[in-house]
Order: structure tokens, then sequence, then C-alpha cells
């Protein structure tokens, strides 16, 4: 969720140029910047170790979401 807002704010950036824009998107862009370090130092303090991950959990991440694309009506595509 927060890659997601980052992704976004990130984008409108680049798409708009005016102060408001920079000032608003700018703090949306520092938010999710913070959550992460934020949860950095939490999970170093707590010693919390996490697994890596696998190839077979990465393909089935990405033969789910080809599914789901496909299922959306063709007006939502990009085809």
């Amino acid at each position: 969720m927060v890659l997601a807002v980052k992704v976004w704010a990130f984008a409108h950036l680049l798409a708009n140029g005016k102060l408001a824009d920079l000032l608003l998107f700018g703090a949306f862009l520092a938010w999710p910047w913070s959550v992460y370090i934020a949860a950095r130092k939490r999970d170093r303090a707590a010693g919390t170790q996490y697994p890596a991950g696998t190839a077979g959990g990465t393909a089935a991440a990405v033969v789910a979401g080809i599914a789901a694309w496909r299922r959306l009506p063709s007006g939502c595509t990009a085809r």
C-alpha cells in the first residue's frame, strides 16, 4: 500500500509542474518514505527476520495477476 502511494505521488509529480502540485504530491511522496524508515527501525529493534521470497511464490503472483487482468472487461485494457 505504501509503495502504491509512493508510485502514485511520483507519477503526479512528473505530470504536474506547479508549486501547489509540488507541495501536495511532495508531501504524499514524503509520507511513504517516512513510514518505510520507521518500519525498518521497528523491525531492527524487535529483531524481526523475514524469509526470502521464492521463485514459486513469485510465479504464482504473476499468474494470478495475469488471470485477474484477463478477466477485466475489454474496455478497461490497453490493447
